[in-house]
């Protein structure tokens, strides 16, 4: 490869087009445009639709291909010249009107190379100084197809190897961190919404009396018991409570019996949990609700907290910085000095939970788990619950997670258009919301705190892979690192 070449000797472009906004999330190939590359460059997939209409074969990606971003609608920049790669989880997907397919001449171009190439601090400054516009900026088509490509040496070659796996380890903790979401919330739904153990118990009790019509019913509300010796199976309180063991474990009776055996710690643990739920339903301005629990407003369980700061008092301070574009871009607050925050912000509490009122409709609920407690600041875009009790921090995730709260914060909404709506948070602090008795909430959040533990310590993992990659890229084009010492700053971060 000769080093006075270009991105015009190894790729062609074709540009995307529009499409019919009524057939969206209809069968059919993603859509990929701009929302769908990362600010900065790489793959984004958190707000990706389908479409079902005609789509030309020229329009098309496959996992690998490559596709760039040649506007930005905002003046920073930051997605002129972005590219993204389709991941292999995306079998299919469609341009834009946005966006631009590299199509390779050669099928045995450098397609590696080039994306990180595309990724490096020097072509996103290229592009920058060749932004045309004012509102929305552009780069033409000549500018970008006239970057200069340096020579793929054996050491860039080996740096390629490192940004991959890199790159690799980010897409997989992200894919970790959205299993452990969904098992959180999944969790939440079943014994909070759903209330799959209660209705489990109920059926139960039914089959039960079916069976045994001379006894009499019982109606246990909420227990919190401690078993000296395994339950007895013959009796209606422990018949019910093995229903519900089955919906909470997922196991068959075979399996619970089998559990019983071998880990009879677990199986008397799971026993307690499944004892905790009611055993019939109640009416509530809410519908009908478990007996026993309660209709409180959320403001009861959580402290909607807005204490302020202004950062750009400590102008030499290092904060971090929980902003929307922040949870946008991965979930990992900025690293901002004080003297570049304009506006004064919240202190995060390091028990709190933060839900954006901006645009409701796009759900952002953050864990924070600072570095510093007192370094940890928060855009004023985002409300932040204190949980009354810390060990409910869990728990209070969960409920504002779940769809009835989230639906409820979508209500407060105030704003005319989509795109600077704002959900008002006294409003949502009174909101009702429904409470089971607190011994089983924090049942859950002891099940659920892992799952937001390990999610928080991968974000934080990536975070640091991400400084990583872009000290690797830096030295991409310049050649200034070994390999030997990318190799060993990538292994501080995996044991780390």
């Amino acid at each position: 490869m000769a080093s006075d070449q270009c991105i015009d000797d190894f790729v062609t472009l074709q540009r995307g087009n529009t499409y019919k906004s009524a057939l969206l999330d209809q069968p059919g190939p993603y859509l990929l445009g701009l929302a769908s590359i990362a600010r900065e460059g790489g793959f984004r997939d958190d707000k990706l639709r389908t479409y079902g209409g005609h789509t030309s074969e020229k329009l098309l990606v496959y996992p690998g291909d490559i596709y760039v971003s040649l506007k930005d609608v905002t003046q920073s920049g930051d997605l002129l010249g972005s590219v993204a790669r389709v991941p292999d989880r995306i079998s299919l997907g469609r341009m834009t009107q946005d966006t631009v397919k590299l199509v390779f001449k050669e099928n045995d171009a450098p397609k590696n190379y080039l994306y990180w190439v595309l990724r490096s601090p020097q072509y996103k400054a290229y592009c920058r100084a060749r932004a045309m516009g004012t509102t929305n900026l552009s780069l033409s088509r000549e500018d970008f197809l006239s970057y200069p490509v340096p020579k793929l040496t054996p050491a860039r070659e080996n740096l390629v190897a490192v940004l991959e796996a890199v790159e690799e380890k980010v897409t997989l903790n992200h894919q970790i961190n959205q299993t452990l979401e969904e098992m959180a919330q999944a969790l939440f739904k079943s014994w909070f919404v759903d209330f799959e153990p209660v209705k489990a118990k109920i059926a139960a009790r039914q089959r039960w009396q079916a069976l045994q019509p001379e006894n009499e019913p019982a109606s246990p509300v909420c227990y919190a018991a401690e078993f000296d010796q395994s339950p007895a199976l013959g009796d209606l309180e422990s018949y019910m409570n093995r229903a519900a063991m089955q919906v909470i474990s997922g196991k068959t009776v075979d399996k619970l019996d089998a559990l019983r055996v071998a880990d009879p710690k677990r199986y008397n643990e799971l026993y307690e949990t499944a004892a905790l739920f009611p055993s019939a339903m109640q009416a509530s301005e809410l519908g009908e609700i478990p007996e026993g629990w309660e209709v409180t407003p959320f403001d009861k369980l959580a402290k909607l907290d807005s204490s302020s700061i202004k950062p750009s008092d400590n102008p030499e301070k290092i904060w971090e910085h929980y902003s929307i574009p922040a949870f946008d871009a991965g979930k990992a607050p900025a690293l901002d000095a004080g003297i570049s925050i304009k506006s004064g912000k919240y202190k995060v509490k390091k028990t709190s939970v933060l839900i954006s009122k901006l645009n409701p409709g796009t759900s952002r609920v953050w864990w924070p788990e600072p570095l510093d407690n007192e370094s940890a600041i928060c855009s004023t875009e985002f409300m932040q619950f204190v949980p009354k009790s810390e060990e409910l921090r869990a728990f209070i995730a969960g409920v504002i997670s779940s769809s009835p709260f989230q639906e409820g914060v979508i209500a407060s909404v105030t704003g005319s258009t989509g795109s600077r709506q704002r959900a008002q948070p006294k409003q949502v602090a009174r909101m009702d919301v429904v409470a089971p008795c607190e011994a089983l909430a924090l049942r859950y959040a002891r099940q659920a705190q892992p799952l937001f533990t390990a999610q928080a310590k991968n974000i934080n993992q990536s975070q640091k892979l991400a400084e990583l990659r872009d000290t690797l890229l830096t030295k991409l084009l310049s050649g200034e690192l070994t390999i030997s010492d990318a190799e060993a700053r990538m292994a501080e971060v995996a044991d780390a």
